[in-house]
């Protein structure tokens, strides 16, 4: 009875841990990047589809915004020009992430434009897995505290 009852034990805990693992790590995404593009707003909305980012109109909106200098001139903010961060990411400490460092303010820089996107990516991964409208993202990014501005959601919205 003892070898049948360690038998049955290992065989019930040791085949459902490994089922477990084994269906994580089939969710696991892979991306292949096949060459660098320039960075233009056409390629940024090519690259927020091939991602297949939830909400692509809304991070767009985002990517205008975040990357805006104070002014409001498009892509002219320092953190996108220094770091390739159009989106305003900061240092993660709950999540992986594509940044290859940050600065005194947290804000990440990245290799290239397309990391920023990636990073974002997997925020979202993290973080939207039960939202399913706009409204619901545009209130998800306002809870968050995304910006300090309170019109944060209102400018997005007049982006087009």
């Amino acid at each position: 009875w003892t070898i049948l009852g360690a038998f049955l034990f290992f065989t019930i805990f040791g085949f459902s841990s490994g089922v477990k693992f084994n269906n994580f790590v089939e969710k696991i995404p892979i991306i292949i990047r096949t060459s660098e593009q320039e960075f233009n707003e056409e390629n940024l909305k090519q690259e927020i589809n091939r991602l297949n980012l939830k909400f692509p109109s809304i991070v767009y909106q985002q990517c205008v915004i975040e990357g805006a200098s104070k002014t409001g001139k498009r892509w002219n903010n320092p953190i996108f020009i220094e770091g390739n961060n159009f989106l305003g990411l900061k240092k993660s400490f709950y999540r992986p992430s594509t940044a290859i460092s940050w600065d005194k303010d947290y804000y990440c820089s990245y290799q290239n434009w397309r990391d920023c996107l990636l990073d974002y990516s997997i925020f979202q991964a993290q973080n939207c897995k039960n939202i399913h409208t706009e409204e619901e993202y545009y209130q998800f990014l306002n809870d968050l505290g995304y910006s300090i501005n309170s019109n944060y959601v209102t400018n997005l919205k007049k982006i087009q």
